[in-house]
C-alpha cells in the first residue's frame, strides 16, 4: 500500500488561482499536524514507512522564502519537484492572469538539497507529456534529471507528471531514463510505478487537512475533491495546448 503524500504548490500572500496557501496558513497546517503526531517527511522516507510524504510541485521560489524555514522549525523535510528549464525564471509556462511567480534558482536548489530536502523532477518545461512525441518525452525526462543532478550532486529518483497526466508508455520511458517512481496529483492513480498524491489548497483548513490523513489513508471524499481540482488544472493544460496550436 502506498503511503499518503500531501502536495502543495505555492506558499504566497496572494494568487488568483486556488492552488496556493498563505504563509500563515501553511505554518498553521504544519503546527497542527505536528501536534497530532504526524511525521512529515520526504517521499523517499515515506516509501520506507517513516511517515507521511510532503511534496511541492513546480519548485517556486516562495518555498525557499516561506516554506523552508517553517519546515526546519518543526523538524520536517519535503520533496520539491523542480521544472528544470525554468530554474530562476518566471512561470511563463503557466496560464497567468497578470500574476507571475519566480522559480527557485540554482543556488537555492543546492542549499535546499544540502539541508536535507529532496529534489525531484517536474520535467524540463512542464508540458503535458501525453501530448508529446516520444523523443520529446525522453528529452523532458532525461535533460531535467541531468540538470538537477548536476546542481545537487545527488540522484534524482522521482518525477512528478505535469498536470498529473501520464500513460503506460510514459511510465516505461520513466524507468528507461533511470527514475524509480512517478507521481500524479490524482490520488486515485496508484500502481507499481506511479503513486497518486492529494493536493492541499487555500480552501483546506486544519481539520480538513487531518481528515485527509485518516486511519485508513486518504479519505474517499478528499480524493474526489483533489481529483476535481486536478481536472481544472487539466483544462489549463488544454488551454495552453490550443493556444500554441493557434499560434503555430
Amino acid at each position: 500500500m502506498s503511503p499518503p503524500i500531501l502536495t502543495y504548490h505555492k506558499i504566497c500572500k496572494f494568487d488568483v488561482g486556488g492552488t496556493w496557501v498563505t504563509p500563515l496558513q501553511f505554518e498553521s497546517h504544519i503546527k497542527f499536524l505536528k501536534k497530532k503526531g504526524i511525521n512529515l517527511c520526504t517521499i523517499s522516507d515515506a516509501l520506507k514507512g517513516k511517515g507521511t510524504g510532503l511534496s511541492f510541485d513546480d519548485g517556486y521560489e516562495n518555498f525557499y522564502t516561506y516554506g523552508k524555514d517553517i519546515l526546519l522549525k518543526y523538524g520536517y523535510r519535503a520533496t520539491i519537484f523542480v521544472i528544470a528549464g525554468f530554474i530562476g525564471k518566471e512561470n511563463n509556462w503557466d496560464v497567468n492572469f497578470g500574476v507571475k511567480f519566480k522559480h527557485l534558482n540554482r543556488k537555492q536548489i543546492k542549499e535546499l538539497a544540502d539541508l536535507g530536502f529532496e529534489i525531484g523532477s517536474h520535467t524540463l518545461t512542464h508540458r503535458d507529456l501525453t501530448k508529446l512525441p516520444e523523443n520529446e518525452i525522453k528529452k523532458e525526462l532525461k535533460e531535467s534529471k541531468k540538470i538537477l543532478e548536476d546542481i545537487t550532486g545527488k540522484e534524482v529518483k522521482y518525477l512528478s507528471y505535469p498536470f498529473g497526466r501520464y500513460n503506460e508508455r510514459i511510465e516505461e520511458i520513466l524507468c528507461e531514463e533511470g527514475y524509480e517512481r512517478g507521481f500524479s496529483i490524482n490520488p486515485f492513480k496508484n500502481g507499481d510505478i506511479t503513486i497518486g498524491r492529494v493536493g492541499v489548497y487555500l480552501i483546506d483548513f486544519n481539520d480538513f487537512l487531518f481528515y485527509k490523513l485518516g486511519a485508513d489513508g486518504i479519505s474517499f471524499l478528499e480524493k474526489v475533491k483533489s481529483s476535481v481540482i486536478n481536472y481544472f488544472s487539466n483544462l489549463s493544460a488544454f488551454y495552453k495546448f490550443m493556444l500554441k496550436k493557434r499560434k503555430g
